[in-house]
């Protein structure tokens, strides 16, 4: 992946811009463009993250989780399994029992009001 002969594995520094480059690198031949399209974020927006060697923003990172599926805490901070989404199922049981005290709430909502 390189933009005006640049080789962006040596240059950076920023840990983050090192695993979305591995992201772009294996998903998408390493070709910024087709990452930029699938995750809808403006190609420009990623160079100039790569050129200041700078963190991209919150709604970055997470167009990037959504699209590829991969965990936030591996692509911030390196740990956790690439393909983990980060998203735990609650129990079968805690559901009942929100779903339970909701309905709870919404019959006080209804005799109050």
């Amino acid at each position: 992946m390189a933009r005006k002969g640049k080789d962006w594995k040596k240059l950076l520094t920023n840990e983050v811009l090192l695993r979305i480059i591995q992201i772009v690198d294996e998903r998408e031949n390493g070709i910024i463009a087709n990452f930029a399209s699938k995750t809808e974020i403006d190609e420009s927006t990623l160079y100039v993250c790569l050129d200041r060697d700078s963190t991209p923003k919150v709604d970055t990172l997470v167009k990037i989780r959504n699209t590829y599926g991969i965990s936030l805490d591996w692509l911030i901070c390196g740990s956790d399994d690439i393909k983990k989404s980060g998203k735990k199922d609650l129990p079968k049981q805690t559901l009942e029992s929100r779903i339970e005290k909701l309905e709870k709430d919404v019959k006080q909502l209804k005799k109050r009001g």
